[in-house]
């Protein structure tokens, strides 16, 4: 598993280490910097690609990704809700709840992960079969506790 730090993106974290080398796209209009808390270069539209993400640096408690494109480095301020979840599910990057799934799941055999899948309707079914069974057996114990009070009812007259 990384240990890159996580960062949060829509209601998802991720690894930073899953972004490297991935398009960030905007979900609003962000600027483009030349270094961290410095020189403004444009400003990137909302739904837009602001650019291939190259690596990260924080300064002053601040969180920028560096961005790499036509041959000049780039920094844009990471900011709550301002890149978009699905862009980069498009482009297979995984959370860290995916993350973790595959992590776990990448040393077991195939029907160890088919166990893993199905345990879930397993353990219902352990649970389901046997009150299933006890209600039918109990629906034909009263029908034939019915038949016989009728039986008995008749044979009394």
């Amino acid at each position: 598993m990384s240990t890159a730090p996580q960062i949060k993106i829509g209601n998802k974290y991720y690894p930073v280490d899953n972004l490297m080398d991935k398009d960030l796209f905007s979900t609003r209009q962000v600027s483009v910097h030349r270094i961290p808390e410095g020189q403004f270069l444009y400003n990137v539209a909302a739904g837009a690609r602001v650019g291939k993400i190259y690596s990260y640096i924080v300064r002053n408690g601040t969180f920028w990704w560096q961005l790499y494109e036509n041959n000049y480095y780039a920094f844009v301020k990471h900011e709550p809700g301002a890149f978009s979840v699905p862009a980069l599910s498009a482009q297979g990057v995984l959370d860290t709840i995916e993350q973790r799934k595959q992590d776990e799941n990448q040393d077991l055999t195939f029907l160890e992960r088919l166990w893993n899948e199905i345990k879930p309707v397993a353990n219902f079914a352990k649970i389901a079969i046997p009150l299933g069974l006890a209600a039918y057996l109990g629906v034909r114990i009263w029908g034939e506790y019915q038949k016989s009070q009728s039986y008995k009812k008749q044979l009394k007259k």
